[in-house]
């Protein structure tokens, strides 16, 4: 006679795992059908803190994804500074990340990392970069090989704990294009990616790439490199419907939410339709993570992404 303990046992742990955060994550990166469409942001703003009355440190920030329902927590991480001196979202060292890995239960824990382009076009300035590289490319390898080793020991060492995803950031688009020549940009940085992406992967981890802009034209190399996907892209200039389309189960896309569907006070019905019809393209066949391209930094913005997530809920699982 079966042991119905050990049968309802086992069905309570499938059902745990089916709906597992991490495990909802995982499997949408393996296009695997889910029971709903995971969530989740990069950047999270001090003022965002500041609105809910929550400390911007590490368990603050499990507070307000676990208040948000959200299924992946990201931590920006850098030992050099501590504030985005712009978009004022704070940036976590390694002791920190260690910390998140520790107390973390079911979320898909990503650590954010600036590239060897953004540190540099930040240290010495974006034009002087892009001078550098045409006139004095030995000199600006030089700089780059630099960043590319600070940048593959916090790799190394965040791969002691239990990272779930990397994601790498390196500004090289504007809205119609990318400001450096591709040939270029992969003469420059093909190595230190394929050497970090290998590191990665042997710890069963993903690595996404971000960029603000219009990427187009890297796509295909940056999948073929080893790339499993790509982080707060923008969908209108890089169109992503398109893209998921031609790489299919190649890549994985955490997107959706554009600028200016935050940014906007109201919304027509039209636009509330155009844009349901969009995440539901997005989603269709899995490897689809919902994430804005901006990342989340006012009340504003806190009040229309829970809006959002609404229409999402309201998918039918035939949706995605």
């Amino acid at each position: 006679m079966p042991n119905s303990i050990g049968i309802c046992t086992g069905i309570f742990n499938n059902f745990s795992q089916m709906y597992n955060p991490a495990n909802i994550v995982k499997m949408t990166f393996q296009h695997k059908r889910t029971s709903r469409i995971p969530k989740g942001e990069l950047w999270l703003g001090t003022e965002l803190f500041k609105i809910l009355n929550i400390n911007d440190d590490i368990k603050g920030h499990f507070e307000i994804v676990r208040l948000l329902g959200q299924d992946i927590i990201s931590f920006p991480l850098s030992n050099e500074r501590s504030m985005h001196p712009i978009l004022k979202y704070r940036y976590f060292n390694l002791k920190e990340i260690s910390e998140a890995s520790k107390i973390n239960e079911d979320l898909f824990l990503i650590v954010v990392l600036d590239g060897p382009f953004q540190r540099i076009s930040e240290r010495l300035g974006f034009l002087k970069v892009l001078s550098y590289i045409n006139r004095e490319r030995s000199k600006m390898i030089r700089e780059f090989d630099k960043e590319f080793s600070k940048i593959d020991i916090l790799i190394e060492r965040c791969l002691e704990f239990s990272i779930n995803a990397f994601v790498l950031c390196d500004d090289l688009a504007g809205e119609n294009n990318i400001i450096l020549n591709p040939e270029v940009f992969f003469e420059i940085f093909s190595q230190f990616y394929k050497s970090i992406i290998f590191k990665i992967h042997q710890k069963g981890a993903y690595l996404l790439f971000h960029s603000c802009g219009k990427i187009i034209s890297l796509i295909s190399q940056l999948i073929s490199i080893g790339f499993d996907g790509f982080a707060a892209i923008q969908d209108r200039p890089n169109d992503l419907v398109s893209i998921k389309k031609r790489f299919g189960k190649s890549v994985t896309l955490m997107a959706g939410i554009d600028s200016e569907i935050l940014d906007k006070e109201g919304y027509s019905l039209l636009i509330l339709r155009e844009f349901e019809e969009r995440l539901k393209q997005l989603t269709t066949g899995g490897g689809f993570i919902l994430c804005s391209s901006t990342g989340l930094y006012s009340g504003d913005f806190l009040r229309r992404v829970k809006e959002i997530y609404k229409i999402v809920e309201g998918f039918k699982r035939n949706d995605f």
